[in-house]
């Protein structure tokens, strides 16, 4: 890019209607996200029309990867039953034995729910057997629905040979599976 070289940027290939919109704009020559822009500080010179770059602290970051092969989707809003318990003591002033009470109580929210919606073939996830339609019950021992979306997806950009651990429901039934991060780019 200019005089700037990036080591394995991330690139990503519109599919056949994005390219027939963006052909509409004549003067478009591609897009840059911000995983590359995040890598310099940016000046824009209305102007003259210009650009211009500066590299700053980001810019000999590596590149990261969704290493899982999952494309997951927000799946709406599940029922959730929270449950909080408090113990309490209460003094026997006529014995030297103190009692003890819990107490119970619950609550009910709405919670996200997240489903897979793709699995990129060869991946470590479709080598596990995970398939488009399951819906993620569990990450790395902890209910999806504690996280937000970009979360569980910042899970599948973690260092290669990374163990990610996952619980998914398939037609009911709950399986779980386990893959190491790995990375498709040689």
């Amino acid at each position: 890019m200019g005089n700037f070289k990036l080591k394995k940027p991330t690139v990503s290939y519109p599919d056949s209607l994005s390219i027939v919109h963006a052909l509409q704009f004549k003067e478009r020559n591609g897009s840059l996200g911000a995983n590359i822009l995040k890598r310099f500080t940016v000046y824009f010179d209305y102007k003259n029309s210009k650009l211009y770059l500066k590299k700053n602290s980001s810019f000999k970051d590596s590149f990261r990867y969704n290493m899982s092969g999952i494309e997951l989707a927000h799946n709406g809003k599940l029922l959730v039953k929270e449950g909080n318990s408090n113990l309490f003591r209460i003094n026997n002033k006529t014995s030297s034995e103190d009692s003890f009470v819990t107490s119970i109580s619950y609550k009910y929210a709405f919670k996200p729910s997240y489903i897979i919606h793709r699995v990129n073939k060869d991946s470590p996830a479709f080598e596990a057997g995970i398939l488009p339609g399951d819906i993620l019950i569990k990450i790395d021992n902890k209910y999806s629905f504690n996280y937000k979306l970009e979360e569980i997806v910042e899970k599948f950009y973690q260092k290669e040979g990374t163990l990610v651990r996952v619980v998914v429901e398939r037609y009911g039934k709950d399986y779980f599976f386990q893959f190491k991060l790995k990375s498709r780019l040689k």
